[in-house]
């Protein structure tokens, strides 16, 4: 009588204890499902919650930086303020700040639960370019104060930054009718051509004539008329004769203006020269050249 009463205790102790395990199982798991995705100023990395949870539940989320941190420089950051969290392809859900914890969703199914949601940081050009991270944390609270914990990297690159924009983009040039019957005559643009450099990176800028064997009887120069202060110029008193050999006209700093969270445009005035031959008169009708214009960046 003795063991059979010992037997029936230790089977019911065994199911009250897998019921109660089974109550406060608890489990979550953030990951990726497709690389960060660029929606004109923001990056957006697409993300997946799996999480099981029995009874009541509440997920929240937090920041662990105070900054969205540079890998490839250490000396730039993006503040958290401009990470913030959202329904896929919806509106923002959580707005991210130093220390803050933030319920975005809570419920009370059983069983294995999906969300998919957006982790997105707001870009600006003047974000100096490099591979750039943000460690969030996710956190599912069950009942009996249950928790689990997952920590997502959210990594994304800024990329380099380098355009010129044009004054004009065909220059017409007319030779003047009194030196149409003269052997070696030169002819100046009317204007100088503005060129507007930017780029969230140092600079220079280079120009070359792309060769073309059916006109050989003009002959083309450049020279750096002068711009803005913060550019170093390749100026001299001369023109520069042009070939298919890159010239460097100028060089300079990033045009990144932090206070206006945008690239400034600095200008360059350019000039050039039309020759004709030495030995005879420049022939009838028109003629075209093309100049390939190149900005390299470097750091």
């Amino acid at each position: 009588m003795d063991l059979l009463y010992k037997r029936i205790l230790y089977l019911i102790f065994g199911l009250i204890l897998s019921f109660s395990t089974s109550a406060d199982a608890i489990s979550l798991k953030v990951e990726k499902f497709s690389s960060p995705i660029k929606l004109a100023n923001k990056v957006s990395q697409p993300i997946n919650l799996s999480f099981t949870a029995e009874g009541n539940w509440k997920l929240l989320v937090e920041a662990l930086d105070s900054q969205v941190r540079n890998q490839d420089n250490p000396n730039y950051s993006i503040p958290i303020t401009r990470l913030e969290l959202a329904a896929l392809g919806g509106n923002p859900i959580a707005y991210f700040d130093a220390g803050k914890v933030i319920e975005i969703k809570s419920g009370g199914s059983v069983g294995i639960n999906n969300i998919n949601l957006a982790l997105n940081v707001i870009s600006h050009d003047c974000d100096r370019p490099g591979n750039y991270v943000a460690d969030v944390k996710f956190t599912i609270i069950g009942q009996n104060a249950a928790t689990s914990e997952d920590i997502y990297s959210f990594r994304f690159r800024q990329e380099e930054i380098a355009s010129i924009v044009f004054s004009n983009r065909v220059l017409n040039l007319s030779i003047d009718k009194s030196k149409i019957l003269q052997k070696g005559s030169k002819q100046n643009l009317p204007m100088p051509l503005g060129m507007y450099i930017s780029s969230n990176k140092n600079w220079k800028l280079y120009v070359r004539k792309i060769p073309d064997s059916k006109n050989t009887e003009l002959s083309y120069s450049v020279k750096v008329l002068g711009g803005d202060q913060a550019i170093n110029f390749n100026t001299t008193n001369e023109y520069i004769p042009m070939n298919e050999n890159p010239i460097l006209l100028a060089s300079g700093k990033s045009t990144i203006n932090d206070t206006m969270n945008c690239l400034d445009k600095k200008l360059i005035n350019i000039d050039y020269q039309v020759k004709g031959p030495d030995d005879k008169f420049i022939s009838s009708g028109s003629k075209s050249e093309d100049f390939e214009y190149r900005l390299e960046t470097e750091d």
